[in-house]
């Protein structure tokens, strides 16, 4: 297949491949771990949505019943910053093999929080995810936006937002409370996505988001508290609603989380936040939260 292709889908016999081996339910694949991650598309050009896809989620499993689990978790610690990980040379070798497409390469960091987010669900490991979390949500980001000259090369993906859209995710899988309060002061603390201003609908650059807007990073965070359910996430997840300065993908990624955090107390905001918005998918995403919480 063309390269960039290949960044982008699992190839076919790859998966069935995955899918034998989960079914057999198999503890032999350590050897192959490193063939594993690479297989995992990396293009950013794939539809990207909060928690993993099914070809994530069947090598994540496989990896975790190998004798692997622990290297491929301190490895990508490792290359995120962790100060007490250590990497395993055969998979930081795997996790630095990326195919390159049209929408940029990612870096070892970027792969390396996305690989973390397929195998880790164990709460002992929370405190580690939490803090790569936190360092990578404060970098800044350096790469100029781009909107009005043509359609831009992608010569750089910025790392705050793809590594902290990842790491949200796994906090999200794993399901602590202990994540609550970082998770909300994703939402409360840092900028909404239009903050910076908005590219003009009628031009390329509205095509080519890479340089700052995507991934909605924001967004993953809300769907990481909506998988925890805790109800002291609902007024951060409110206030995101109340404000169109929020990305579309993060006011639904908020929408469908209040469903699993809210109370039948709630309805009435919700009610009203139903009205108020704009989004037609934000708003049924709304409707079908309250039909969940027993209400109309």
């Amino acid at each position: 297949d063309h390269q960039a292709l290949i960044a982008c889908h699992a190839a076919p016999v790859h998966a069935l491949i995955v899918e034998a081996l989960d079914a057999l339910g198999s503890t032999g694949a350590g050897p192959h771990v490193p063939d594993l991650i690479r297989m995992v598309p990396t293009d950013p050009d794939r539809a990207l949505f909060p928690g993993s896809d099914d070809f994530e989620t069947l090598v994540g499993r496989v990896i975790r019943r190998s004798e692997m689990e622990a290297a491929v978790v301190e490895s990508c610690l490792h290359v995120l910053g962790d100060p007490d990980a250590t990497g395993n040379s055969a998979v930081l070798a795997a996790l630095n093999d990326v195919h390159s497409a049209w929408a940029g390469t990612p870096g070892a960091d970027i792969r390396a929080a996305q690989v973390l987010s397929l195998v880790t669900r164990d709460p002992a490991l929370e405190p580690r995810v939490r803090a790569a979390f936190e360092r990578c949500r404060l970098l800044p980001n350096k790469i100029s936006r781009v909107y009005d000259i043509g359609i831009p090369v992608v010569s750089e993906l910025p790392s705050r937002h793809w590594t902290s859209f990842y790491l949200a995710r796994t906090l999200g899988q794993i399901r602590s409370r202990s994540s609550v309060a970082t998770l909300r002061a994703a939402l409360d603390e840092c900028p909404p996505e239009a903050a910076p201003g908005r590219p003009d609908p009628l031009g390329p650059g509205v095509h080519f988001l890479h340089n700052d807007l995507t991934p909605c990073w924001r967004a993953a965070a809300a769907w990481a508290l909506g998988e925890i359910g805790d109800p002291a996430a609902t007024p951060s997840l409110v206030a995101v609603l109340k404000s169109l300065e929020n990305a579309p993908d993060t006011r639904h990624a908020v929408a469908v989380a209040l469903a699993r955090t809210a109370t039948a107390d709630d309805l009435p905001r919700i009610n009203e936040l139903i009205e108020e918005t704009p989004e037609v998918s934000v708003r049924h995403a709304l409707i079908m939260s309250c039909e969940a919480l027993g209400g109309h």
